[in-house]
């Protein structure tokens, strides 16, 4: 079986998969697979990527932040509902980033089966691939976004590497 996430991917047909029954069929089916397969590919990694980097610039707010509540303690109640918002939002932005990630693959995986089960819409979105002006980029496997939970104290761990606040 090739691989959909391989540069240069084109879909195989391998005939009828009785299993998946009537999904659609025909050309037309076969340009609505490439729209699901360009959203995998492309659209869904890059909207993943931004959330990913909000959350690592959420994540580096942890120091400034601490360091300041730590200088004026008369506001430390506001710091702390301060810290549980901003970790809210970091969680949620790192949370968004995975999902989106994988949504984007299980798309290229379902457009990749779904062309093995009819020759024509695997034909037509062999064209569609062949028409676009460049190609898809290698997918990158994105570094898990970072968590509150990482931040240690005065240091981020965040890509594999700790960093001094």
């Amino acid at each position: 079986m090739s691989d959909p996430f391989a540069p240069g991917w084109r879909p195989v047909y391998t005939g009828p998969d009785r299993e998946l029954g009537d999904v659609g069929s025909g050309p037309g089916f076969g340009a609505d697979l490439y729209e699901l397969y360009k959203a995998g590919r492309s659209l869904l990694p890059a909207t993943a990527q931004v959330f990913a980097e909000l959350a690592g610039t959420v994540h580096h707010t942890h120091g400034p932040s601490a360091a300041l509540a730590h200088h004026h303690w008369h506001g430390y109640r506001a710091h702390l509902l301060w810290e549980q918002l901003r970790d809210d939002l970091q969680r949620a932005l790192a949370n968004a980033s995975l999902v989106l990630d994988e949504v984007g693959r299980k798309l290229v995986e379902t457009a990749d089966r779904y062309a093995r089960t009819d020759q024509e819409a695997a034909a037509r979105m062999r064209r569609e691939l062949d028409r676009q002006s460049e190609p898809f980029p290698t997918q990158p496997v994105p570094p898990r976004p970072p968590m509150p939970e990482d931040f240690l104290g005065n240091r981020w761990r965040y890509g594999g590497r700790e960093r001094v606040a």
